[in-house]
Formats: C-alpha cells, structure tokens, sequence
C-alpha cells in the first residue's frame, strides 16, 4: 500500500483529516499520527488525509527498492523538471528494449538468453524469453 516514513513528526496546524479526494500513485499522505505515508501501486483510491506532495514516478521505481532504514530525501522540482525525468527514464526503457530486439525468437521458450543490463550504474542479469 505504502511506506510509512520514520523520522520527525509533521504537526497539523488544524485537523488531520480532509475531505476525501483522489489518491495518486506517490502522493505523501500525513495523517493525525504525524507520520507521512508514501502512497505505492496498492494504495487506496481515496483518502481523507492532508497531502503535502508527491513523489514523481520515475524516483518510484527506485524507492520501491528501498529497505527499512534506507534514507530518503526529498526535493522539490519544477512540473519540467518532472517531466524531463519521465522522458529520460522512458528513453532508458526503450534503449534496453532495442539492445534486447533481434537477438531473441519470440514466443520460443528455448530462445531465452541471459543479458547483463546497467541501469544508473548498477548491474542486472536479466533472463529475457520473450519481448513483447
């Protein structure tokens, strides 16, 4: 549903609880506890707690991948800015995808080949039996 975030206490200067209203993939829920709440892919599709932002979706992928005692830091961007990132992790994505294409028979089980990626630096192997 979400990572609940440790740290200091955000206080409310009224109430915790708004009307309900949309719940985006990445908004930053602060309920009456305090304690903000990074809502992820099964979060609920309202909610009727404060909201003091959103992480964009390109720095999800990579907060999903985070382990209890992890830092997080955030930073506040411009709309621009957001969707430059969303451009260049599209743009990553597609690069992968050309690397893999050609070098594999679809819908072939036997066909499936083990290829090391690197993404921001790191390195996956990835067992690739098919590209869609």
């Amino acid at each position: 549903m979400g990572y609940r975030l440790e740290g200091p206490k955000i206080t409310h200067v009224a109430k915790a609880d708004i009307v309900s209203d949309a719940l985006c993939l990445g908004a930053i829920q602060v309920p009456a506890h305090g304690v903000p709440i990074i809502m992820l892919a099964d979060r609920q599709t309202t909610g009727g707690y404060a909201k003091i932002g959103a992480v964009i979706s390109p720095d999800l992928t990579k907060l999903a991948q985070a382990k209890p005692g992890d830092r997080v830091r955030f930073q506040k961007i411009e709309d621009r800015e957001a969707v430059a990132a969303l451009r260049e992790e599209r743009e990553a994505y597609l690069s992968i995808r050309k690397s893999l294409q050609g070098n594999i028979t679809t819908g072939n089980a036997t066909a499936a080949r083990l290829y090391n990626v690197t993404v921001n630096g790191t390195v996956y192997s990835v067992e690739v039996k098919e590209i869609l």
